[in-house]
């Protein structure tokens, strides 16, 4: 009789939160065991990853890592790497998010009237946020 134990991949229990700088690399790790040895691919917003579709995406390291190269609005979402044998499944969640290369602070000088910009990422859709105050704010969403 073949003894076959479930995937299991290491850190699953929490959603790994990745804020990578635009241009920048990534690296997400999926580090697994089972037996027989899991074999583990890539999902992107519940879909399975094509690699044709997305260029700058390379997976390593026999699946195990899936590295993001030069980081773009496009490349923000969640990740999924998921690990299967005959005796079952597990997976681990990434979540994307993606910082501005040259980040400016404005300032108005002379004055104590703060400018705050917030900007807000989802998916490959944002919004710019003017905000003089907490209750007066002008969004532009793109």
């Amino acid at each position: 009789m073949l003894c076959a134990v479930p995937p299991h991949i290491n850190d699953s229990r929490s959603v790994e939160e990745m804020s990578i700088v635009m241009g920048d690399s990534a690296e997400m790790r999926c580090e697994t065991g089972g037996i027989p040895q899991p074999t583990v691919r890539w999902i992107r917003d519940a879909r399975t990853i094509t690699f044709v579709d997305h260029p700058n995406l390379r997976v390593e390291r026999a699946g195990h890592m899936l590295r993001v190269h030069n980081m773009q609005l496009s490349d923000v979402g969640a990740y999924t790497c998921v690990a299967s044998n005959r005796a079952g499944n597990a997976s681990k969640q990434f979540i994307l998010s993606i910082l501005g290369r040259d980040a400016t602070h404005p300032r108005i000088s002379d004055s104590d009237t703060r400018l705050r910009i917030i900007f807000e990422f989802v998916r490959t859709e944002y919004a710019v946020v003017w905000a003089i105050s907490d209750q007066c704010q002008l969004k532009l969403c793109y």
